[in-house]
């Protein structure tokens, strides 16, 4: 979770590493060491209950995740930011293709280990509003056309389209 403060931005690095892989571990240890030097960023490894995690998308301006996967995979972390209509920053990993054809123009998919790409990206965010605005936008519209009333539809209208058995 990512908040933008000016200046005085806070970052939250919340949840436990996904199936105890090396490079998510990796991934902690650069951005313990990284944090050594700066303040504003929170620490809260281990298990998020879903209150935690409510609180967590509320207080935050756009969720980072710089999943380092190179298969599909659903992430429920993306689809809860989603549902909670956060603008989000991710890796340019397979798991998040669903959306990346309705926000292909926007620097939102990121190679996972340039830290460069995601400090330019996350100074975007901070500097023009606008930018989070398109990418809510983006969000809006997959959430309404993923929502449970949405896809409940489309299924019923292929279940009607096929013929009747007689």
């Amino acid at each position: 979770a990512f908040n933008f403060c000016g200046r005085n931005a806070k970052m939250i690095v919340a949840g436990t590493p996904g199936g105890n892989r090396w490079y998510n571990w990796f991934y902690l240890y650069l951005c313990r060491l990284f944090s050594l030097f700066n303040k504003n960023i929170k620490w809260d490894i281990g298990f998020a209950d879903d209150r935690k995690v409510e609180k967590y998308l509320n207080c935050c301006d756009a969720v980072l995740m710089p999943y380092w996967q190179k298969y599909s995979s659903a992430s429920g972390i993306f689809h809860l930011t989603i549902g909670a209509g956060k603008p989000f920053i991710c890796s340019d990993s397979p798991k998040f293709d669903e959306i990346r054809d309705l926000a292909f123009e926007l620097p939102v998919f990121l190679p996972s280990l340039s830290l460069s790409k995601w400090k330019n990206t996350m100074g975007k965010f901070a500097e023009k509003p606008e930018m989070i605005d398109k990418v809510k936008e983006i969000v809006d519209q997959y959430k309404t056309s993923t929502s449970w009333d949405n896809v409940s539809k489309m299924h019923i209208d292929l279940y009607k389209s096929f013929p009747e058995e007689k």
